[in-house]
């Protein structure tokens, strides 16, 4: 998780506080898995794997080779050779809301949805008025639906690990990529 937090210009001297709980502190959301590499392609962020009971962050991959990062070790593998020895899981990193534990639906209410309603706005060039109490209602529904659409996703209106991807994407933050670009 170190290495993967170095991506992303964090920086610990100690490589034990390198932790997704400490990561939540800063405003990064761990999200660990299971998919195949095709929807790893579709994250599009570097994330961390286990390989043969080893863990390496998977920094670059393309259509034949993947990189992968260790400490200050750098290795290129063969996709095959990364699909014979990869269970399918995987952590990523991705900026969410203060608080964010579980994909926003209608009804929902707090900090984390006032924050999705302000992110859009931005996003969509709106001024922003939202009050703390802004709740999950059918409107902003409606606009996490088109932002999902636009943005290609399966536009359910549930804002996952997937549409807070895609907002980062919209934001121009600085945001590791997984072709070894930085948003």
């Amino acid at each position: 998780l170190r290495d993967l937090l170095g991506l992303w210009k964090v920086d610990f001297t100690d490589p034990d506080s390198a932790t997704c709980e400490l990561s939540e502190t800063i405003g990064l959301f761990c999200f660990s898995s299971t998919a195949g590499l095709n929807e790893i392609k579709e994250y599009d962020r570097p994330v961390v794997i286990n390989l043969n009971n080893q863990w390496f962050t998977l920094q670059q991959l393309s259509r034949t080779t993947a990189r992968l990062r260790v400490g200050e070790l750098t290795h290129e593998i063969a996709i095959s050779e990364l699909l014979e020895a990869w269970s399918g899981n995987f952590t990523l990193l991705c900026r969410a809301p203060p608080g964010y534990r579980a994909p926003l639906a209608p009804g929902d209410q707090g900090p984390a949805v006032a924050w999705l309603k302000n992110r859009l706005m931005v996003i969509n060039n709106q001024p922003q008025t939202t009050s703390p109490g802004y709740i999950f209602d059918a409107r902003l529904e409606s606009e996490v639906r088109q932002f999902q659409l636009i943005s290609g996703l399966n536009p359910d209106g549930i804002a996952g690990v997937k549409t807070w991807i895609k907002i980062n994407d919209a934001d121009d933050i600085e945001t590791p990529r997984l072709n070894g670009a930085i948003l």
